[in-house]
């Protein structure tokens, strides 16, 4: 009986160790499957969540240049405000290892961006491109326009391109100021294929705005800005409104740059209206008046223009005042004065002397009298003779009478 139940058990023994490697490898199989399984379950959701792949072949490299510094992923530059040197741009991809039938990279321009000049393509001789260009950023032509300021985007497709090979693309901008807005500005998107591999960026200024507004919120004057880098200083001020008074300051007057823009506004209160005058004065440069004052009478904040006169033989010269304006709560006086214009006269010819021994001809052969052409005058010698003859005659004729009277006595 004891021998029968030993046997058993070795039996027993012996069955489990037959079985056990058995189940375990059931159950190593079943996890194997099960792992086999969610792997395949997630490389399918990785390949569904990737981007188009790139046609790049083998080990590749990449990186950008800007103004002569290596920039790596997505960069922010700094630039300063209103800077107007050129920026230089340069995308690089190196095939370190392998070898690429083809792949196109795409480089899109930010608004604030002004392209200088058509860019620049570095490549080795064996390795063929073609570039094409956007004034949209999508729609793209292989003839650049004719203004270059206006190209938005670039395509180039690279061909043949085996290791060690190195490819650049150069690009010259400009910051277009009055296209940017204070804090981090987009400079530009590059991609490889349909790839996005890079965005740049730049990073210029901070901004604080001075408002002029009433109680109702309106604009009572233009906004003014101030402009500075991270943790400088900046002080706005409040102005001298006509018909306003300032009633509260809403926001820092002065302090620091920060991250963040602020707004300082200046709120007024409208004062009660009053009524002053402004009067135009038109005097000459000696102070004598050439007409009457004219006043005008406006409430204060009102608008006023003053009118130029015309005199004649006189020129404006000067405005002392303002020509125009609003009404003020002093009295104005804006004084025209206007210089007298000189008088013109022709000057009478010189006669030149006459040199000693110099005839005098005439080209009519008789003299004019009292505008008509006569007789020739007598020499100076005959008008004397007969002037002798006629005295002589006369004295004969008084002797003769005489001669005559006496005779009768």
């Amino acid at each position: 009986m004891k021998n029968k139940i030993l046997r058993v058990a070795m039996l027993g023994a012996l069955l489990g160790t037959i079985i056990s490697p058995l189940a375990n490898q059931v159950h190593a199989d079943s996890n194997q499957n099960n792992t086999t399984q969610s792997t395949q379950e997630s490389n399918i959701t990785d390949e569904a969540s990737k981007p188009m792949q790139r046609n790049l072949g083998g080990v590749t490299g990449r990186w950008l240049v800007i103004n002569g510094h290596n920039e790596y992923f997505s960069p922010t530059i700094k630039i300063k405000k209103d800077d107007p040197s050129n920026v230089e741009i340069s995308k690089i991809v190196s095939q370190n290892s392998g070898y690429t039938n083809k792949f196109v990279q795409t480089i899109l321009f930010s608004d604030a961006v002004v392209i200088q000049a058509l860019p620049k393509i570095i490549a080795p001789s064996k390795t063929t491109y073609t570039i094409q260009y956007t004034e949209d950023k999508t729609t793209f032509s292989q003839t650049p326009p004719n203004d270059v300021t206006k190209i938005k985007g670039i395509k180039i497709e690279f061909a043949n391109m085996t290791q060690a090979d190195q490819v650049e693309v150069k690009n010259t901008a400009k910051i277009s100021w009055d296209k940017t807005h204070s804090g981090v500005n987009e400079l530009g998107k590059f991609y490889e294929d349909d790839y996005l591999n890079n965005t740049v960026y730049f990073d210029s200024y901070r901004m604080v705005t001075a408002s002029y507004i009433n109680e109702d919120g309106q604009q009572l004057a233009e906004n003014k800005y101030f402009y500075g880098e991270v943790g400088q200083s900046y002080q706005t001020q409040k102005l001298d409104i006509p018909g306003y008074e300032l009633a509260s300051v809403v926001g820092f007057e002065s302090g620091q740059f920060k991250n963040d823009d602020r707004t300082v506004k200046y709120i007024y209160k409208k004062l009660p209206i009053t009524s002053t005058n402004v009067t135009a004065k038109y005097i000459d440069t000696d102070n004598n008046v050439l007409a009457k004052d004219v006043v005008k009478t406006g409430n204060v904040g009102e608008k006023y223009e003053t009118d130029q006169l015309t005199f004649t033989g006189y020129t404006l010269k000067e405005v002392q005042g303002n020509a125009k304006g609003v009404f003020d709560t002093n009295n104005q006086v804006v004084t025209y004065v206007y210089s007298k214009d000189a008088t013109i006269t022709n000057p009478t010819q010189p006669v030149s002397p006459l040199k000693p021994g110099t005839t005098i001809t005439s080209n009519s052969t008789s003299p004019v009298y009292n505008g008509k052409q006569g007789n020739t005058l007598p020499s100076t010698s005959a008008t004397n003779l007969m002037l002798y003859s006629g005295l002589v005659g006369v004295l004969l004729s008084i002797l003769g009478f005489s001669y005559i009277l006496l005779k009768k006595i």
